[in-house]
């Protein structure tokens, strides 16, 4: 197991497993046709050596998330993303980034919490609670979250006026 220290995290983790889990995981292209997921993909391919050599580290295949959903927001050319990633290994210390809020009405609901930056545009936070567990990766996992802004690098850039509002 291998150990990294992320803001107010420290983690262990065993790149290896999480590689090979990696390796039989679908691409968000694969999962999904939307053009949200689409640029995802494709703007994946450019991201700075630093983003990508951060989730290479850990063992993670910046190309396929978890999950990834676009907030509706558009800056400067980019998207504001969210998502997850999985990571074989654990969360030895450090606050779980969902944190629980009782309602008045008695409900609970769950936000996030403060997220780490790592890099210009990426932030990210870690959790227990695990969402779209597969077959792919072994029980023994934790989850990182992500807000990131994401080039748009589709040529379609008239769908922008569908699903996001310029900040």
């Amino acid at each position: 197991m291998e150990k990294m220290v992320i803001g107010e995290w420290e983690l262990e983790y065993d790149k290896s497993k999480t590689l090979e889990a990696y390796k039989k995981h679908k691409t968000s292209t694969e999962e999904c046709a939307c053009q949200s997921c689409k640029n995802y993909y494709h703007a994946s391919k450019y991201f700075s050596a630093e983003i990508r050599a951060f989730f290479e580290n850990m063992g993670v295949d910046v190309e396929k998330p978890i999950e990834v959903y676009d907030y509706s927001t558009y800056k400067n050319g980019k998207v504001w993303y969210g998502g997850w990633y999985h990571i074989v290994g654990k969360i030895v210390k450090g606050k779980d980034i969902w944190v629980e809020t009782h309602r008045a009405d008695g409900d609970i609901v769950y936000h996030r919490g403060d997220m780490h930056k790592v890099a210009d545009d990426l932030e990210v936070g870690f959790t227990l609670q695990i969402y779209l567990h597969n077959d792919n990766f072994p029980d023994n996992i934790f989850q990182m979250e992500i807000n990131f802004w994401v080039p748009w690098v589709l040529d379609d850039k008239e769908c922008l006026k569908d699903f996001c509002t310029e900040e």
